[in-house]
């Protein structure tokens, strides 16, 4: 409850839609967004509370917890609230974090949680593995709970009560008066359409609620984007083109696996890829085909999930496996996956082989950078294997004897190694696919790039960090040089104009948890062309990282 005693205010088309978790961390954004979590009333700090908790301890434990939050914040709250929802063992559990957390108070009062606190409060081993066990009874629980007491916590949008039981059409407008959000409830849940526009008036996302759970997805022109349906006791789920053809059939059985080959299609109706597995596991033939239906792979996964290839073809229909003998290229792409049309790996190898197994040189690269060669005969490791840091210098060489390792010699990434926080800026597909973000014909392009670089500092932190390494005197291989990364994820939303005018933090390496409002004001000076559909800006989401790493720098006398 805010200062003046009103409630905060929550979209009513969130908490229709909204479940578990998604729910809890919403309305306690909203919350937090009024006033700070020492000015609010009971029932809010719990739900604050838990948001947190169900956010650092499978990160960090309740070590994390503390360290984020400065203290035991809502904990005796969340307590007294989760005893009286039947569930009587997270009350005593949250007690003995506190106890523990009291115990080794002074060991928080450090800017960097490695300096003899991380890794050495092994009381809280125990209640980090059982409150990881009640995470998803008590989002059901707490859910349920809200839904429940809605009236006592948030007002809509308007400042008018939420009706749980709410049976009708919900509609929020932009604020030129066109539709923004338009949902059908039955019941408090979600039953029928949920449609997302653009502030012109034009679709930005269809999608279908059957019961509260998603039914079908749609394109913004209308044509079916995804589509769940039951045969027995199993789930097929298939996607489809904009065009309406099918894309990709997934069949799911009672035990969450694959009941049957997966298939991908091209869009002319021909098969792409099939794939076949057993349990979590591929297993069996893996098939590719170009879109008029020559071969593009043959190979298979062994019962030990080891990989056979027999035949392959490159792009331009080049041969470049016979019989098992050839090189193959992993494009680290792979269809086995229920929740997309596919998943892109970092990972990708281009493999000689004979026989179907590797016997050559392998070659592995991380999102584009050199990692390794590695040298096989007869699919085991043989002869002198070369492994890269990621500026290209050589990390280590291993002479390799029957894929036992009877040499390795190590390499120095740097010469003269610096601290240096590093800004980097990306839009793609590939994250607006995980996003679920409106396709858009042009992402947003960031211009003054460099010139915000040069603005940021090297924190405390990372000063200390590289006098330890200086000095030999470091905590942990985590503080290693060579290694440290220590990011802040954050999501920029920028306007039809270019404008940044939205920063949330978005997750971080601990090192750098105490930093999360340092660059907000930083990187709202960011200045990009909007994405654009078809000609028209639009506002975007754009990922910025803020690394807090080493680089080479100037020899120093």
């Amino acid at each position: 409850m805010g200062r003046d005693g009103r409630l905060p205010k929550m979209s009513r088309i969130d908490f229709y839609r909204l479940c578990g978790g998604e729910l809890i961390s919403a309305l306690a954004q909203v919350t937090l967004d009024v006033d700070p979590a020492a000015m609010l009333r009971p029932a809010h700090k719990a739900i604050c509370a838990w948001a947190n908790l169900s956010q650092d301890v499978p990160n960090g434990g309740f070590t994390q917890f503390f360290f984020n939050n400065h203290g035991e914040n809502g904990l005796e709250e969340l307590a007294v609230l989760l005893n009286s929802l039947n569930m009587p063992k997270a009350g005593p559990l949250l007690r003995d974090a506190v106890a523990i957390y009291r115990r080794h108070r002074s060991a928080f009062r450090v800017k960097n949680p490695f300096d003899g606190m991380f890794g050495s409060i092994t009381e809280f081993d125990k209640p980090d593995s059982v409150f990881l066990k009640l995470v998803r009874r008590g989002d059901r629980a707490l859910e349920k709970w809200i839904r429940s007491h809605v009236t006592e916590l948030v007002t809509d949008e308007t400042g008018n009560p939420i009706d749980a039981q709410f049976t009708g059409a919900v509609e929020i407008r932009h604020a030129n008066g066109l539709p923004g959000q338009y949902l059908e409830v039955k019941k408090g849940k979600p039953s029928g359409a949920y449609r997302e526009f653009f502030d012109d008036g034009t679709a930005r996302k269809v999608i279908f609620y059957k019961a509260g759970k998603v039914s079908h997805d749609f394109w913004p022109d209308g044509h079916l984007k995804r589509k769940q349906s039951k045969r027995g006791p199993h789930t097929i789920i298939k996607w489809f083109y904009p065009s309406g053809r099918l894309q990709k059939r997934f069949v799911r059985g009672k035990d969450g696996y694959a009941a049957e080959p997966i298939q991908l299609y091209h869009e002319n109706g021909e098969l792409a890829e099939e794939i076949h597995s057993v349990g979590r596991e591929k297993c069996g033939p893996w098939l590719k085909f170009f879109d008029d239906g020559s071969p593009q792979l043959h190979a298979e996964y062994t019962s030990e999930a080891k990989l056979v290839v027999h035949n392959a073809w490159a792009a331009d229909r080049m041969q470049v496996v016979k019989n098992g003998t050839g090189v193959f290229h992993d494009d680290g792409r792979t269809i086995d996956w229920q929740y997309a049309v596919f998943f892109e790996h970092p990972w990708v190898r281009d493999r000689e082989l004979k026989d179907g197994i590797p016997h050559g040189k392998t070659t592995t690269y991380y999102d584009g950078v050199l990692v390794s060669v590695v040298f096989y005969v007869n699919g085991v490791e043989e002869g002198e294997s070369t492994t890269y840091w990621d500026n290209g210098r050589v990390r280590s060489i291993t002479k390799m004897i029957g894929g036992t390792s009877v040499q390795n010699q190590p390499f120095a990434k740097f010469d003269h190694c610096t601290p240096a926080v590093v800004l980097r800026v990306e839009a793609n597909e590939k994250l607006y696919t995980a996003w679920d973000h409106v396709r858009v014909n042009e992402y947003p392009r960031v211009l003054n790039l460099e010139n915000v670089q040069g603005q940021l500092q090297v924190p405390d932190f990372l000063r200390e960090v590289h006098e330890r390494n200086q000095t030999g005197t470091t905590r942990s291989e985590y503080e290693d040089c060579n290694t440290f990364n220590d990011p802040i994820a954050y999501f920029l939303t920028v306007d039809a104009t270019g404008e940044v005018v939205d920063v949330r933090a978005n997750g971080s390496g601990v090192y750098s948890a105490g930093s999360w409002d340092t660059y907000p004001p930083l990187l709202r000076r960011l200045q990009f062309t909007p994405g654009r559909i078809l000609g028209r800006a639009v506002e975007c989401r754009v990922l910025a990282r803020v690394e807090h790493t080493f680089i080479e720098g100037e020899a120093r006398d």
